[in-house]
């Protein structure tokens, strides 16, 4: 008896000693980390963007989410876009925050990026102006027409140049519609409009001439 006893012990630990590791393992729950990679950042209308969670933990549920800068603050709202893994989604023009929620039965975890995805967000400079011709000194009222997409509280610069046939490039104006006294000569004028998106220019050549009187 002692012996079938003995052999009974040896072997329930045997069982137990290769079930424990099973059960352990098998209950282990690893807390959420969210991360992600993008294709990305930015580009023209309609960008396609596709996102990959680097995240760790088990079990995960994933909530994407963007929400839009170029508007007033108290109408940016988050909008949820996917609940995939590695979703793809087309953005319009505009600036976007982009957030990543991860959860699992350990917890919660975010990454929000800030200002994150841009398209068509950098300035397109055009422009205007009024009288192109006459005689000195002609006074020549300048109007900006291009197209700058903004963020509220964004500041934006405005570099109006000149240059004729014995004057190299000179800035002649910051304002967003100047006026600028002409004398006799033959001028081409650049505008450079800059935002947080970056810089665009366009150069119109033998734009304004002045002739003496």
């Amino acid at each position: 008896m002692q012996k079938k006893h003995l052999f009974a012990i040896v072997i329930a630990m045997i069982c137990i000693g290769c079930l424990t590791p099973i059960v352990s393992a098998h209950n282990t729950c690893v807390p959420p980390v969210a991360s992600w990679s993008q294709s990305v950042t930015s580009g023209e209308s309609p960008l396609k963007v596709k996102f990959t969670s680097t995240s760790t933990g088990t079990d995960l549920n994933y909530r994407w989410s963007y929400r839009i800068r170029n508007v007033i603050p108290s109408e940016r709202v988050w909008v949820k876009f996917s609940t995939s893994k590695n979703p793809s989604h087309t953005f319009k023009p505009g600036q976007y925050d982009i957030n990543l929620t991860v959860s699992n039965g350990c917890g919660t975890n975010s990454l929000q990026r800030s200002n994150w995805i841009r398209t068509d967000f950098m300035p397109k400079a055009s422009f205007t102006a009024t009288p192109r011709t006459g005689t000195s000194p002609l006074v020549v009222q300048f109007r900006s027409t291009s197209v700058i997409p903004t963020t509220p509280g964004e500041i934006i610069h405005h570099m109006w140049k000149y240059r004729n046939a014995t004057t190299d490039w000179k800035i002649f104006s910051e304002a967003t519609n100047p006026k600028f006294t002409f004398y006799p000569g033959v001028y081409d004028i650049d505008l450079m409009e800059t935002n947080d998106g970056g810089s665009d220019h366009k150069t119109k050549y033998n734009f304004i001439v002045v002739t003496s009187p």
